[in-house]
């Protein structure tokens, strides 16, 4: 089976339906991508006839959802599209919704929660679409640039408009997915376990259960003292997390504990890139920062307002994200091989992100939400098969002979 179609099996496997139908649609899905490769749209409108789709939905805080008034299937539906080839689902849904929304991805499920088989309408030639549900945790205020060449209009429905509207005007299985969602607690940032040995702090966070702010820890202390019910602990992508918050704004902060003592801050920008980042063990100063994004105010104010924070360019942002790799991880079996990349001087210049548990390697000119030139180290029998974006899956390699192979790939980027 093709590594990029394994991963998908992997997220198709581990999904749990919630009524008969969803059963069926995982055992077709699953017996399809056993039986093919074939899985991804190769050629517009449908070439294959049937493929995989990533869908969206954003889901605000009060329980409202945001659809699209799509232009083409004439129906309201969450922002997506098309699986390019090979591309992990997760960054199929990272990439439409700043296309289709402009819309950051800090909230976005690790992993889809909801699959449907659906025959399309719409102008184009009728397809088969196999769609992975995604939830992006919103606050409902964000500002959206829609694409006009794509919707008629976009809105947010409460739950009771959806259940006054025409079921015909929706998605068909729209109404299911709501059932999914709402069996789901914590959807957008609990996620569900990596698919398989993945790019962010891509990072969509898996969060505790929010009975952990009650039990203590940073977490539940930072609870206490500022009474924000979305500030929570887990883990996001890169490791676990003592405290983490998401803002209407879609920026986000992670607090973790420090290496020699103390606790080690980071902010993110809406797009997911490092934007400021610090150590203090001051459990004032992290409650007034965390206040202080929470109110909208940028990484270049709270670097001000808060000393112990300074505004990171690329170069810092980058060393500060090996620096989580290397040293918040107890070993390499979450995210292999990041310790050995970590150690070679070459690959320690490229962005690690880290997608679905597979570490991905950037361009150092590029941004985490702007990449043009990237790899990843598929997990395969033997090792890891070193993959530029857009090229074949090679053979194999140990992980030293992997770790040279992509010293050698970035070297060329950078000249």
């Amino acid at each position: 089976m093709r590594v990029s179609v394994a991963v998908v099996h992997g997220l198709v496997s581990r999904l749990s339906p919630v009524d008969r139908l969803g059963a069926e649609h995982r055992a077709a899905a699953l017996g399809w991508l056993a039986r093919t490769d074939d899985v991804f749209r190769r050629v517009k409108p449908a070439s294959p006839p049937q493929h995989l789709v990533a869908y969206v939905v954003p889901v605000a805080a009060d329980g409202r959802i945001l659809l699209v008034d799509h232009l083409n299937a004439g129906l309201w539906l969450p922002p997506g599209g098309h699986v390019e080839v090979d591309e992990d689902p997760s960054l199929t849904a990272r990439r439409e919704i700043r296309e289709e929304l402009g819309l950051g991805d800090a909230g976005l499920s690790r992993s889809p929660i909801f699959l449907t088989i659906t025959r399309t309408v719409g102008h184009d030639h009728g397809h088969t679409d196999v769609s992975l549900w995604y939830v992006l945790d919103c606050a409902g205020d964000e500002e959206l640039r829609p694409d006009a060449g794509e919707f008629r209009a976009v809105r947010w429905w409460t739950r009771d408009e959806l259940a006054a509207a025409d079921p015909g005007r929706f998605d068909p299985h729209l109404f299911r997915f709501l059932t999914t969602l709402d069996a789901t607690p914590g959807a957008a940032l609990d996620g569900a376990p990596d698919a398989a040995p993945n790019v962010g702090l891509d990072a969509t966070p898996e969060a505790a259960p929010k009975g952990a702010l009650e039990r203590g820890g940073l977490a539940g202390e930072l609870h206490r003292r500022t009474g924000l019910e979305r500030l929570r602990g887990g883990s996001d992508r890169f490791g676990p997390v003592a405290a983490q918050l998401f803002t209407s704004s879609a920026h986000h902060i992670s607090v973790r504990a420090g290496c020699g003592g103390g606790y080690e801050v980071m902010v993110w920008s809406y797009l997911g890139d490092p934007a400021a980042a610090g150590r203090t063990g001051d459990l004032d100063e992290i409650t007034g920062t965390v206040l202080d994004l929470h109110d909208g105010r940028t990484a270049e104010e709270l670097a001000e307002r808060h000393p112990y924070l300074a505004v990171i360019g690329p170069a810092a942002g980058i060393e500060a994200l090996w620096h989580i790799l290397a040293e918040h991880n107890d070993d390499d079996t979450d995210v292999p091989p990041a310790r050995a990349a970590a150690a070679h001087p070459v690959l320690r210049r490229a962005w690690p992100w880290i997608s679905h548990g597979t570490l991905n390697l950037y361009d150092r000119r590029d941004r985490p939400s702007q990449v043009s030139r990237g790899l990843a180290f598929h997990p395969a029998v033997g090792g890891f098969m070193v993959r530029p974006y857009g090229g074949e899956l090679p053979a194999a390699l140990p992980t030293p002979a992997a770790i040279a192979r992509a010293a050698e790939i970035v070297a060329k980027w950078e000249n």
